[in-house]
Order: structure tokens, then C-alpha cells, then sequence
């Protein structure tokens, strides 16, 4: 094989937190604006751990949005996370980029039943893909 000519995936990808890992206790949660505009497509994968303060059920939403100016959202359709109902999931949403604004970000919201000051662990990260304009550097 010819290592010099090899695919340099490190300039092909670009993995950016879209969540902070954090115990969120209720509510929507904002991620942050993360630049898009060197990718073609993306991945979101969320990870919720297990709930705290013994809840009867929670949920989960996650949705991308889109922004011009990094201030002003909306909501992209069809780029939503199937609601997580259950502790210790793992779930991914492709999206395809061209086409969106400059900015993404995703954003969480989360709801309880029951418990004693209920929380549950959320986090993502945006893996971006498929550089655009550019030939794959081999």
C-alpha cells in the first residue's frame, strides 16, 4: 500500500460538542452555535444516561435549528431525535447541510413525571462531514 496516498480523514471530519454534558433537571436547553459552512452533512448523537430523584418517566426531545447570524433560530424540519423515553440511550440523526444557514445547534428539552427533584444526564456532540468545494485530499 501507498501511505502517501492515503485519505486524510482528519480533514474530512470535524466532531464539535452540540450539548454539554450536564444533568439537566427540566427544561430547554440552547447548545451553541456551531459554523457549518466547510460541511456538506452531519451527524448528531445524543447520549442520555440514567435518571436521578426516581421519577415515574422522562423524556427526551432533540432538534437541530438553523440561525443566519448565530441570534435568531429556526427550527430545520425533519432534523429532530426520536423522543428517548429510556435511561442509558444512545440516538443519531443525520443531516444533510447544504442548503441551511451558517449556524446550527442543537437543542434539548427535557420533561419528568413524579420524583423528587428529577434529573436525567444529556449530552451531543455534531460530527460534520463531506467537506464542500473542496476536492478529498488524497
Amino acid at each position: 500500500m501507498n501511505w502517501s496516498k492515503t485519505l486524510d480523514f482528519g480533514a474530512l471530519l470535524d466532531t464539535q460538542t452540540a450539548l454539554v454534558a450536564a444533568n439537566d433537571a427540566g427544561g430547554t436547553t440552547n447548545g451553541p452555535s456551531l459554523d457549518r459552512t466547510k460541511f456538506a452533512h452531519g451527524t448528531l448523537h445524543v447520549t442520555v444516561g440514567s435518571p436521578t430523584g426516581a421519577p415515574t418517566s422522562f423524556s427526551v426531545d432533540v432538534k437541530v435549528q438553523e440561525s443566519d447570524d448565530g441570534t435568531t433560530w429556526s427550527d430545520v424540519s425533519g432534523a429532530a431525535i426520536p423522543t428517548i423515553t429510556t435511561a442509558n440511550t444512545d440516538a443519531k440523526i443525520d443531516v444533510k447541510l447544504i442548503g441551511l444557514k451558517r449556524y446550527v445547534r442543537a437543542v434539548s428539552t427535557v420533561s419528568f413525571s413524579g420524583g423528587t427533584a428529577p434529573a436525567v444526564p444529556v449530552a451531543a456532540v455534531f460530527t460534520f462531514g463531506g467537506v464542500t468545494g473542496n476536492a478529498i485530499p488524497v
